[in-house]
């Protein structure tokens, strides 16, 4: 389990360390005070928790950018959709989901010319906790390319849903 610190900044504000000794994935946010005068990361989740303006746009984004394999199963029976696997193409090769088409992460850049800005590009990798499809979608999406992500990546679309794959 990892310790954290609190420390006050110049400005005001309080930062958030994961070594007390060491700045590392420093976390910076505003005061919160609890009843003793200081302030605990508890307190800070709760107040965000009642934020029903953040959590509002919150899953309105997660709502525009992110789909689950029935959603995305109904979306490729239309036109203007293109799924992405940015897996490597050996796991490709192998299975993958149907019409998909294979553009590995690190080849994405050089690939990026034959894709079109009109169609919804649909990226997944290979589950969860893989950060290839996000990447991938931040990549499309700076460089003004339509793209949600499959959630949870091809390992819930072949193992938890059990649908077709090639």
């Amino acid at each position: 389990m990892a310790t954290y610190s609190i420390k006050k900044t110049k400005m005001n504000n309080f930062s958030l360390f994961s070594h007390p000794k060491r700045e590392c994935k420093k976390l910076t946010f505003e005061p919160i005070l609890n009843s003793k005068g200081g302030i605990s990361m508890d307190d800070y989740i709760n107040e965000i928790r009642r934020n029903t303006k953040e959590a509002e746009k919150f899953f309105a984004e997660k709502l525009a950018f992110t789909l689950g394999p029935v959603e995305l199963n109904e979306m490729m029976k239309k036109d203007g959709v293109k799924l992405i696997d940015v897996r490597y193409s050996d796991d490709f090769a192998e299975s993958h989901i149907p019409k998909a088409i294979s553009i590995p992460k690190h080849e994405l850049q050089l690939k990026l010319p034959t894709l079109s800005k009109h169609d919804i590009h649909v990226v997944y990798c290979y589950n969860q906790q893989c950060h290839l499809g996000a990447s991938a979608a931040l990549f499309l999406a700076k460089n003004d390319y339509p793209v949600m992500e499959l959630e949870g990546g091809f390992k819930v679309w072949k193992h938890d849903f059990k649908l077709e794959v090639t």
